[in-house]
């Protein structure tokens, strides 16, 4: 196919912070700090990930990164990334700390935070859940303008994903825009202060209340997870205890194998293991 490369190029994103190439194995594998390159877009999305880059270095407790991960942008073949509109994002260095896109199960929080910036300034953003293509990089286009649509399934999958990790809200994340969605929406929304009781009582006041205070959701949602990155968390980081592991495992699984048949037969070896006099023990030490 024909294909034209964008005249625009950049280095840089956010303010000078280098965007490095970490898909060229041995030396530059996935995850390391890669290596500087040019990368091709039309010169509006630059602007556009430029902005992005700028607000998240302003919230996030780190500040500005040293290092962009990208497994590139401008590529011949049909879609956004054929007309210079397409943006893949590895992962952020900063200083000795990693935020790498493969790593969303073990990082949850300072995944999401991220992500909640990139989904107010770029309308498409395919995350980890969205398919198994994307579960090493959020790709992004301005292919569609930001804000809530509940037919968007990366929309309905990031709102399940953040209400479920960083609101502790029992939501499936699945892409649906469900009944158990709208009362995870409805009880964030209300602690929140973004919308009353009164303002969500039918099914839909909580999809207005949705489209209309998405950027604020997302704000939140920008604030809780990158919290995750502040010194003082960051100091008081240890190893997960026990009971934290069989919490996350059981995170795993609904979210891994949610329909898969062999998901209760795993969950009732778990329960049967966890059930030891040996291992309870331990357990209820940890707790």
């Amino acid at each position: 196919m024909a294909c034209s490369r964008p005249a625009n190029t950049f280095k840089t994103l956010g303010g000078g912070v280098p965007v490095h190439y970490d898909r060229e194995p041995p030396l530059f594998p996935l995850g390391s700090k890669g290596k500087p390159a040019s990368f091709a877009v039309e010169s509006s999305f630059e602007n556009q990930l430029d902005a992005t880059m700028t607000e998240l270095w302003k919230k996030c407790p780190l500040g500005k990164a040293d290092i962009i991960l990208s497994a590139g942008a401008f590529v011949c073949k049909s879609g956004q990334h054929g007309q210079g509109l397409a943006f893949d994002l590895d992962g952020i260095w900063w200083g000795s700390r990693l935020v790498l896109a493969k790593q969303y199960h073990s990082d949850s929080r300072a995944y999401l935070g991220i992500e909640a910036i990139l989904r107010k300034h770029v309308g498409t953003v395919l995350n980890f859940e969205y398919n198994a293509a994307h579960q090493d990089h959020w790709h992004l286009d301005p292919g569609t303008s930001p804000g809530f649509d509940s037919g968007s399934r990366s929309r309905v999958l990031y709102l399940q994903m953040a209400l479920r990790k960083l609101f502790a809200q029992p939501v499936k994340v699945d892409g649906l825009f469900s009944d158990e969605t709208r009362k995870g929406v409805h009880a964030v929304f209300a602690a929140l202060g973004l919308a009353t009781a009164a303002e969500m009582d039918t099914d839909s006041k909580v999809d207005k209340a949705l489209a209309k205070h998405w950027m604020a959701f997302l704000d939140a949602a920008a604030t809780e997870g990158l919290a995750a990155l502040a010194p003082t968390a960051l100091a008081r980081a240890v190893a997960p205890t026990p009971l934290q592991l069989l919490a996350t495992l059981h995170d795993t699984l609904e979210d891994e194998l949610p329909e898969h048949p062999a998901r209760k037969t795993i969950e009732r070896a778990i329960e049967n293991f966890a059930d030891h006099p040996d291992i309870a023990a331990v357990l209820a030490s940890s707790a």
